[in-house]
């Protein structure tokens, strides 16, 4: 990701922070596709083994554990999809503590949307790139001055210090 335009170590945090529900849309994304994956496995095998004959072992075989991957996936897709839900109400309640309407328009558009700066700039009817670079360094700093004052941004010491590297 560019630069902020800041400089700041604490918009970097912040960036990372409002970029949680990109990541946790794109491991869904995955399993989605794996989930799709394993269903069209399940469906080859169980073409190919649909003349065999019943087994009574009661033992489940490789039509059986195609059949149940794409189900866990489902699962788990949809308890990553609750976690994405809450993520995304926390951001934007974040992205809405900036007061002014262009910084949370940037804001959301980049961290909820997933756009690309191109694409920013164009929606924003920004012809120079760097312009938003600057912009969007502003609004972190705006949405991280509000949070701070709630409480501290996870990953964040008091007083705008990285807690790893202090």
């Amino acid at each position: 990701m560019p630069d902020s335009g800041s400089g700041g170590r604490g918009t970097n945090v912040t960036a990372e922070y409002l970029s949680r529900a990109i990541r946790a849309g794109r491991v869904i994304e995955a399993l989605s596709e794996r989930a799709r994956r394993y269903g069209d496995l399940a469906t080859r095998a169980a073409g190919s083994t649909a003349a065999a004959p019943a087994g009574g072992s009661g033992q489940r075989g490789p039509v059986d554990d195609n059949v149940c991957k794409p189900v866990d996936l489902a699962r788990e897709m949809a308890r990553r999809a609750g976690e994405l839900a809450d993520t995304v109400r926390e951001i934007e309640a974040a992205i809405d503590r900036a007061e002014d309407g262009r910084l949370r328009e940037l804001l959301r558009l980049r961290y909820l949307n997933g756009w690309r700066w191109e694409r920013i700039a164009d929606a924003l009817g920004v012809e120079d790139r760097r312009w938003v670079f600057r912009l969007h360094g502003k609004a972190l700093l705006a949405v991280e001055k509000e949070m701070e004052k709630e409480a501290p941004i996870p990953g964040r010491a008091p007083g705008g210090m990285t807690a790893d590297k202090g």
